[in-house]
């Protein structure tokens, strides 16, 4: 927005208020010029396609996903939401190649539960490289997902970047036990206590950060199928140490 871009978010929620909170107000996003088409649904492959269509895009930033609690409680559905929503947003890519503006890149966001338990692996950093063992049905979805990327770069060179965030914190974060360190701090700023639901040691980057990344992504230049681990800007150990849902399926298409 910032440089002068006027993206097109496609939500299944009908109040932006995420979006309207992070950006200062509706009355911000609309002087903005950002179109934001509620009520969207991440499996329906002809939505998607007609918005592509219909306003021209070039270029797609997918977030739609069902985290790890709702893939757990039902599989099927979040592996309608995260696998078959992913094939629909490559799908669209694809099918606009007939259109007069074509997708020149996607960029999407895997995860870093693509990767299994700290035993698994041997001591030290993991790297871009290190073998994938998921332990939950969302990490084999991420999974499945960044070889549908790989697939359709080979069949239909439609160039991708996948990232793999840990721990994103910050406004907005408030779903998924990866919330919790940003639901403690505010927690803390209400004078509240809140108990984040798992211990140990995480890598945490804020969401700022990841954003910018993804921009940089989406204007890359670079060919081919890529995934790469978000760089980490903090390591907090004991976490789970007291400090003083709705889940928006969201798919920003950028012109």
């Amino acid at each position: 927005m910032a440089a002068g871009e006027n993206p097109i978010a496609m939500d299944a929620g009908t109040d932006a208020w995420r979006l309207n909170m992070i950006c200062g107000g509706a009355d911000a996003v609309a002087r903005a010029g950002v179109t934001v088409i509620g009520g969207s649904d991440i499996r329906d492959l002809d939505a998607l396609t007609g918005a592509v269509a219909q306003y021209g895009i070039t270029s797609i930033i997918h977030l739609a996903a069902w985290q790890v609690p709702l893939c757990r409680a039902d599989p099927a559905t979040g592996a309608a939401v995260n696998v078959v929503g992913t094939a629909n947003v490559f799908e669209a890519a694809r099918k606009s190649k007939s259109f007069q503006s074509q997708i020149k890149r996607i960029t999407y966001f895997s995860s870093a539960a693509v990767f299994g338990s700290p035993s698994q692996y041997p001591p030290g950093p993991l790297t871009d490289s290190s073998p994938r063992l998921p332990s939950t049905h969302y990490g084999a979805y991420k999974v499945c997902n960044e070889d549908l990327a790989k697939v359709y770069w080979s069949e239909h060179q439609i160039p991708s970047i996948g990232f793999r965030p840990l721990t994103v914190y910050g406004p907005a974060r408030d779903f998924g036990v990866t919330a919790d360190p940003t639901l403690a701090i505010k927690a803390a700023l209400l004078g509240r206590r809140f108990d984040i639901r798992f211990s140990g040691s995480t890598d945490m980057i804020y969401v700022d950060d990841v954003a910018t990344a993804v921009i940089a992504a989406d204007r890359a230049t670079l060919t081919g199928v890529r995934t790469a681990l978000c760089v980490c800007v903090c390591v907090c150990d004991a976490v789970s140490d007291s400090l003083l849902s709705v889940v928006v399926v969201l798919v920003v298409a950028c012109i």
